[in-house]
């Protein structure tokens, strides 16, 4: 049986919103190949400036990108520390209906994918709030969040990864994020695309960076279904 690669990320570029207040993406080119060269020429080994090499800022938390548990633990996993077999494998989808500004889901918002995620201890939340990327004001200002109960079911049914079509699961004092990255789970941000993966199953490859001892990484979130 065939198999279709749906990717759940955000392209990072300088035009990439960043959270209010972080800097934002920056390229720097340090080399680059002349524009005279004839496209699909390598040219000649051992020509002195033939090549293209850029310098690539950003924060860990702009565009796709996930967070682990030292985000918010003193003692929780580093990016680098969390599990490969956590973030590839079996993973759950909820579509929730457009979700309106500001709204809190809470556990009766999730509760019909308790039995897919049980199974998985993955789950991707659409509520469709990607469509407001091209609308920083609206998408940065008005995400819809996680309830605090809703994060500790989540955890109660088993749940290692959690990803949302959002900027955050959370607002300050950010009871969600405390409650999940408690629990050793991990959580990936900006997510977009979840439309396209049409079936309550699926499988998920979503690998952040090799950050040594960072709370964070951009991440290449896939869907195999």
């Amino acid at each position: 049986m065939s198999s279709r690669l749906i990717d759940l990320s955000h392209p990072l570029e300088p035009g990439t919103p960043p959270w209010p207040g972080n800097p934002s993406v920056t390229v720097d080119v340090l080399d680059a190949i002349p524009e005279d060269r004839h496209p699909g020429d390598c040219g000649v080994p051992g020509e002195s400036g033939y090549l293209n090499a850029t310098c690539f800022f950003t924060c860990n938390h702009t565009g796709t990108h996930m967070d682990s548990p030292a985000h918010f633990c003193q003692d929780g996993k580093a990016i680098d520390q969390v599990p490969l077999r956590q973030v590839i494998g079996p993973c759950s989808l909820l579509t929730i209906p457009p979700c309106p500004p500001d709204t809190a889901l809470d556990v009766n918002d999730l509760s019909g994918v308790e039995t897919s995620l049980r199974r998985t201890h993955r789950l991707l939340l659409d509520t469709g709030w990607a469509a407001h990327w091209s609308d920083p004001q609206m998408y940065f200002d008005h995400f819809p969040v996680l309830t605090k109960g809703a994060a500790e079911w989540l955890v109660a049914c088993g749940l290692e990864l959690f990803g949302f079509d959002s900027p955050s699961v959370d607002r300050v004092p950010n009871p969600a994020h405390r409650v999940l990255l408690g629990a050793q789970a991990v959580i990936v941000e900006n997510l977009t695309n979840l439309q396209e993966i049409g079936q309550p199953e699926f499988e998920l490859i979503v690998t952040p960076l090799p950050l040594a001892g960072l709370e964070a990484s951009p991440v290449r979130a896939v869907a195999r279904v």
